[in-house]
């Protein structure tokens, strides 16, 4: 399995995205501010998005899945997500997954 990509399975999804931000984090605690970056259709309901294409400075990093799940009434909705196969996790205002970059 390549660790550098970060994949999830993903049913009646519109879009998904990898929002991400550098730990320690400065300043105050809103994901909604975090990048974001679109993660591709792998098919068979999986979304993938390879981390070296972000060109992020070495460190840690905490993410969590954005999905688009469009409902009658509500275009719009999003949901966030944890990695579920995430090999680190902090749970600090919900779960999210860890990832570090080294050596670019």
């Amino acid at each position: 399995m390549d660790r550098n990509i970060l994949r999830i399975p993903v049913d009646h999804a519109s879009g998904v995205w990898l929002r991400y931000s550098p730990l320690p984090r400065r300043g105050s605690f809103d994901p909604g501010t975090w990048p974001q970056t679109p993660l591709t259709d792998a098919g068979g309901g999986w979304y993938q998005v390879d981390i070296t294409s972000l060109n992020l400075a070495d460190g840690v990093y905490e993410y969590e899945f954005v999905i688009a799940r469009p409902e009658p009434g509500n275009p719009g909705k999003t949901i966030t997500a944890a990695d579920p196969f995430a090999w680190e996790l902090t749970r600090y205002g919900g779960n999210r997954g860890v990832f570090q970059i080294a050596n670019g």
